[in-house]
């Protein structure tokens, strides 16, 4: 669901926002799953779990934006199932906990997050998400002080 219409620099128009959720909607599963290793399918099948995952994304960043974390939440935890090693869903998810006043929640996300690209990959999570991870941590040890 690439494009749509825009209102403002930068700012999605309440349609884009109805079209993301219809896309996000739409998709079933994984075109053909039942025969996974279908070479003449493979290329559309990955090409349609990107655009969800892209949708996913643009959606779980709207909900966010005019604070509706709990379905930002929502979202992201869609997206991980297609795809457990996005670090911007793990991200998205870390945030919005610690929006919503979780950040228990946000403290476990970054070590599911880290635990599955260890698993997967064998790397550790980008400096963009350690950096968020610390800024929780430092967040709720000063909150703990404060007690």
């Amino acid at each position: 669901m690439p494009g749509g219409p825009r209102c403002g620099p930068g700012r999605l128009h309440p349609t884009s926002a109805e079209l993301l959720r219809r896309g996000d909607r739409l998709y079933a599963g994984d075109l053909l799953a039942e025969d996974p290793y279908a070479d003449w399918i493979a290329q559309e099948r990955e090409s349609l779990r990107l655009q969800l995952l892209d949708t996913q994304r643009r959606l779980a960043e709207l909900h966010a934006a005019v604070g509706d974390h709990a379905s930002a939440v929502l979202v992201a935890r869609r997206a991980l199932a297609v795809d457990p090693c996005s670090e911007p869903m793990h991200r998205r998810l870390m945030s919005s906990y610690l929006a919503t006043g979780q950040s228990h929640l946000a403290l476990a996300q970054y070590h599911r997050c880290a635990d599955e690209l260890w698993k997967t990959h064998r790397v550790r999570p980008s400096a963009e998400t350690v950096e968020l991870h610390e800024r929780l941590r430092v967040s709720r040890d000063a909150r703990a002080r404060n007690s």
